[in-house]
Parts: structure tokens; sequence; C-alpha cells
């Protein structure tokens, strides 16, 4: 292995070929890694517009509730508790 390493030091494309397996020996597993979390915070992305959504829609059904409530002649006409009495 050593007689290996020797002969390529000794020419000039034996030496950018151990850059390059060098190189390629760091940066792989780093483009690797960044992709995956790039991954990761697309679906983190996705979900928390998801939920920011049904937040919203559920704030905006509460709010909407609470205006009609405080229409005049709206709140009247809603039921209080007490039965109608029963025609025949």
């Amino acid at each position: 292995m050593k007689n290996l390493f020797d002969r390529l030091l000794q020419r000039q494309n034996g030496v950018s070929m151990l850059i390059v397996l060098g190189f390629m020996a760091l940066s792989v597993p780093l483009v690797t890694g960044l992709l995956s979390f790039s991954g990761t915070l697309s679906k983190d992305s996705r979900t928390k517009a998801t939920i920011l959504q049904g937040q919203y829609a559920a704030q905006g059904c509460s709010q909407h509730a609470a205006w009609k409530l405080n229409q005049p002649g709206y709140a009247g006409g809603l039921s209080d508790g007490v039965k109608p009495p029963i025609h025949l």
C-alpha cells in the first residue's frame, strides 16, 4: 500500500487524484447531511403552515360568531334555554 502511495505522489496526476479523493471524502457526507436537513426543514415548515391555517380558521369562526351575537336583533332569536310552548 505504501508503495502505491509513493508511486502516486511521484507523478502530478497521482497527486491530483489524491486531492480529488480527499475532497470527495469530506464533501459527500457534508452535502448528504445538508440535503437531509433541508428536507426536514421543508416538512417542518409545511406542517407548521397547516397548523397555523387551522388556528386561523378556528379563530375566525369564533370571532365571526362573537360579531354576529353583538348584532342588534340577531341574538334575540337564539334559544335561551326556555322551551317554547307546544301548540297543538
